[in-house]
């Protein structure tokens, strides 16, 4: 380094490389690696009886770094401290000018938002000082993490057991948990009624099961006798049936991500820890090498609790949105959405800092982790400027169902029931099928609140009307997925399955002269079990059961029944990788291990075969 060059301190040494390609020569970018000096470990380090005055010391560890960055600024003509634009980076900058005794007059600090050349260069040119209430702020949460934890977990120690920790933060929602399980404790009971009662059609055939609602408004019933006294208001009136009604609903797109709501939505989608989480999203700020384009940082900053999306982001996605999508998809101005009481403003939403760089173009130049959480906050970023999403809502009176004898299938029962709709003038209920034999999977329903219905180890077509009692009110919907969307009533689209299938399960064949039976030799229990495993119908039962949605058991069946078998080796180091990826991309959610999957399988399908893709994919990954 010159003597008269300009000398700009960051955190992390990614962070440096990416900054140190936009500033150019004239500039050197060293890292700090966060903090330099802290409270020592060995005593409280706050004096309670002078105003709560801290005693920081230089880290040990850091002593190198420490020496090394004092010679650089002694060296430079002028000094940025560009540590995290929070507090916890303000408070860093601050210790910084402090331990290394920096001037104020050559010492300015800068934040940036997001690492892009436009916002790394502007910052530098708007530097400002350092923020002492953001400082001040820091360190009030320093000191109060110092003096509950020394102070109050060896009372813990000494009363209740060793090991036990209090702190600022933890001791307050340990409290909350209790005052909730209270609650939940105190919890009376109260007793309810509700009336169901069977219409009669006049003058033609038909009835069906109505739930009592009120008159005016929802009424409950608190007792038996209230129950009674509805029961002979209602006894031999008429009613007039409301038929079916069809209207159209709008659901206003999500707000972009903050810090929480980011880590929950890793967390259920991406089976990713907080912590995890934050740390991904660090790399995918500070910047990724990308094909083309050099280091790039690809987030805004990721602490932050703000809704607030800056103009010239909003204008670019409304371009972005209208270039691929269509003026249709665009509500025609930007959407603001609400801070929350309280919420710091200091720094935007999560969002990409460049939405021209969507996920698939730069999947190669990703990790796995990077990929998918980068592709979150894109898709919901983009999503949040998009038009409201229209849907349509049916309301279907119930009907009653006469004369069907038990050993109608129920899907001849839904055939009964559409040529009634039909000779009424009505639209027929859709509902998929084709085989009728437990082969095809197409017969896909959820029969009251079961994939397929209640028999166990037997698909819908398989499923006789026996099974239910005369009276009975049978409730049908269509698969419960986000990666199945409903086509119209009870159909849903299962080409995501296609996909899976179409990115890895397959294997590869010599063509030519056939080969002998006992060529290839399998052991019988290899091959019963790669049999059991193609027994797999790939309906989507095993999803509609999940609670997140997840294909796992669908998506190891199919890896597993060529794991066992010598003729899907070839493909084997790729296989499970490439289809657990389109998996995550078509969106079906992580497994929990709840096994409602194996419950509901028409096919007796078992959750062993999870293990065994995992194994899989862990070779392939080890083998890259």
């Amino acid at each position: 380094m010159t003597k008269g060059s300009n000398l700009v301190i960051v955190e992390s040494p990614s962070k440096a490389k990416t900054i140190g390609k936009y500033l150019g020569p004239d500039y050197r970018v060293e890292a700090c690696m966060g903090h330099l000096r802290d409270l020592p470990k060995s005593k409280m380090g706050v004096d309670l009886e002078h105003d709560f005055e801290p005693d920081y010391q230089p880290l040990a560890s850091k002593a190198a770094i420490i020496s090394e960055l004092r010679s650089a600024s002694k060296a430079a003509k002028h000094i940025y401290l560009a540590t995290d634009p929070d507090r916890e980076g303000e408070a860093i900058s601050w210790h910084l000018k402090e331990l290394l005794e920096l001037p104020d007059d050559k010492t300015e600090r800068v934040t940036f938002n997001e690492i892009t050349k436009n916002v790394v260069t502007r910052s530098i040119q708007e530097p400002r000082s350092i923020d002492y209430n953001l400082v001040d702020a820091q360190q009030a949460r320093r000191i109060l993490d110092r003096i509950v934890g020394y102070q109050l977990s060896p009372l813990l120690w000494k009363k209740i057991r060793r090991g036990l920790s209090a702190g600022r933060v933890q001791s307050v929602a340990t409290r909350l948990v209790v005052e909730r399980e209270q609650e939940i404790e105190a919890f009376v009971p109260k007793e309810y009624w509700t009336i169901d009662v069977l219409l009669r059609c006049l003058n033609k055939p038909g009835s069906f099961t109505a739930h009592y609602y009120g008159e005016e408004k929802k009424r409950e019933l608190h007792s038996e006798a209230e129950a009674d006294e509805v029961l002979r208001d209602i006894a031999g009136q008429e009613f007039t049936i409301a038929g079916i009604k069809r209207t159209e609903k709008r659901r206003s797109p999500t707000p972009p991500f903050i810090t929480s709501t980011l880590q929950q939505e890793a967390s259920r989608k991406l089976n990713m820890t907080p912590r995890r989480t934050m740390a991904v999203a660090q790399q995918l700020y500070e910047g990724v090498d990308i094909s083309g384009e050099g280091t790039v940082g690809l987030i805004t900053y990721m602490r932050t609790d703000s809704l607030r999306l800056s103009e010239e982001a909003l204008a670019a996605a409304r371009d972005f949105i209208t270039d691929r999508y269509g003026p249709a998809y665009y509500p025609g101005q930007p959407r603001h959405f609400r801070k929350k009481e309280g919420a710091q403003d200091a720094h935007e939403a999560i969002r990409p800092s460049n939405v021209r760089l969507d996920p698939e173009t730069i999947q190669a130049d990703l990790t796995r982790e990077q990929y998918r959480l980068y592709k979150l906050i894109w898709s919901r970023f983009v999503a949040c400027q998009m038009s409201d999403a229209r849907y349509d809502a049916v309301q279907i009176d119930a009907r009653e169902m006469k004369d069907i004898p038990t050993d109608t299938s129920f899907l001849e029962m839904l055939d009964i029931l559409n040529e009634q709709l039909i000779e009424e003038g009505n639209e027929p209920f859709v509902f998929d099928h084709d085989c009728r034999e437990g082969i095809c999977g197409m017969c896909s329903l959820y029969i009251n609140g079961h994939p397929h219905g209640p028999n166990q180890g037997a698909t819908t077509c398989q499923l006789y009307m026996r099974k239910f009692n005369d009276g009975d009110v049978i409730t049908v919907e269509p698969w419960r997925s986000a990666a199945f969307p409903v086509i119209k009533d009870c159909m849903v689209d299962r080409t995501a399955f296609d996909k899976i299938m179409q990115a890895g399960g397959y294997v590869s064949v010599r063509t030519g002269q056939p080969q002998d039976a006992n060529a290839i030799l399998i052991p019988k229990e290899d091959a019963d079990e790669a049999m059991d495993c193609a027994t797999c119908i790939g309906c989507g039962c095993c999803v509609a059961a999940c609670k997140n949605g997840s294909a796992m058991l669908f998506v190891s069946s199919k890896v597993s029944q060529l794991a066992l078998l010598p003729q899907g080796r070839p493909e084997a180091a790729k296989r499970a990788k490439a289809m657990v990826a389109k998996m995550e991309e078509l969106g079906f959610g992580n497994c929990t291990n709840t096994r409602a999957c194996e419950a509901e399988c028409p096919k007796n399908e078992s959750i062993a075969n999870i293990a065994r893709l995992n194994r899989e994919f862990i070779k392939a990954k080890l083998a890259d």
